[in-house]
């Protein structure tokens, strides 16, 4: 007589907090975000809630997702708020917009020249510049280059 042998599928499972933690990895929007999350990923590695496998695999993902909020890669304008601790992202231009909102105020290291771009002033130490930028300007450059600004909150 023969005996039938199942052997174990290469199929893996993964835990619901796996699950759970990429799936909010994944929607998640801010720096701080990410950072809770990753503590929560070592809490619950050391807790036993996680394989050594998810918690390298979770930890990679957490990472890799902080860097991509922190170091924004596709142009456009990114807004951060001091009073929540929301961290500066580093982008090629910081910029204000005027007291009467008809302008921007641009520092950045790079050269700018074009229509409505004025350059104020260039500093000695760190060789950064300082333009005003019209409103349609500031809309191109939105298109082209990455630019921090701070929101205050009233």
């Amino acid at each position: 007589m023969c005996k039938i042998i199942t052997f174990p599928t290469n199929r893996i499972e993964h835990t619901n907090a796996y699950k759970n933690l990429s799936g909010l990895f994944d929607i998640c929007s801010s720096a701080e975000a990410c950072d809770f999350y990753l503590d929560i990923v070592e809490n619950l590695y050391t807790n036993g809630g996680l394989t050594d496998s998810e918690h390298l695999s979770l930890r990679g993902i957490g990472r890799r997702k902080r860097l991509k909020l922190i170091h924004p890669e596709k142009p456009g304008e990114y807004d951060y708020t001091l009073e929540l601790n929301r961290h500066k992202p580093d982008c090629q231009m910081h910029a204000r917009l005027g007291h009467y909102g008809t302008h921007y105020y641009i520092d950045t290291l790079l050269d700018l020249k074009g229509r409505g771009i004025t350059l104020l002033n260039t500093s000695q130490e760190d060789n950064s510049k300082k333009y005003q930028v019209t409103l349609k300007a500031f809309e191109k450059l939105k298109t082209q280059y990455t630019i921090s600004m701070e929101c205050l909150l009233d």
